[in-house]
């Protein structure tokens, strides 16, 4: 039996209410994904925006791009040796100056895990310059796809989608 025997719409309007149901999946999959990069970083003192843009294969998740947003990518994606690059000097923000800081840090986050103390309780140090190895990758990114892995989205919300865009009604 034909489509536009059975449900009473020709296959192209069929098709764009199946396309516009998976379009919904897909925003609720990257608000899910953004809700976990988020609670990752809640503790964070520069809290990053994500942004979910439409493409035509999907949603893509973003982070803005200001402060909190390169600090962001650093952790995420590493600095230097860490991530693939080299070493890189950092000198005092005005010339002839010091830099001060303290050793023994502990970061908020690790390669498989959050909610670290991000202090630093070592002794206090002064240079000239630092040549720094870089940031190793935390992979935030992809602690956030697990965590939403995890939770799945049930079949009936995916089922309740589908009905909607198709027939034009939540039952």
């Amino acid at each position: 039996m034909p489509i536009r025997k059975l449900f009473g719409f020709s296959r192209r309007a069929i098709e764009g209410r199946i396309n516009r149901a998976k379009r919904a999946v897909a925003e609720i999959g990257a608000d899910e994904f953004i809700e976990a990069l988020e609670e990752i970083t809640a503790n964070w003192e520069h809290k990053p925006t994500f942004t979910k843009t439409f493409t035509r294969n999907g949603v893509k998740v973003d982070v803005e791009d200001n402060e909190a947003g390169d600090i962001f990518k650093w952790v995420n994606f590493g600095t230097g040796e860490k991530a693939g690059g080299s070493r890189y000097e950092i000198k005092p923000k005005k010339p002839g100056g010091v830099l001060s800081f303290t050793l023994g840090y502990t970061p908020k986050t690790t390669r498989s895990s959050y909610g670290g103390s991000g202090t630093a309780s070592g002794p206090q140090a002064f240079a000239k310059k630092v040549v720094h190895k870089g940031i190793e990758p935390r992979r935030l990114d992809l602690q956030a796809k697990k965590k939403v892995q995890k939770q799945k989205l049930s079949i009936s919300k995916v089922k309740r989608l589908l009905r909607a865009a198709i027939f034009g009604r939540s039952n």
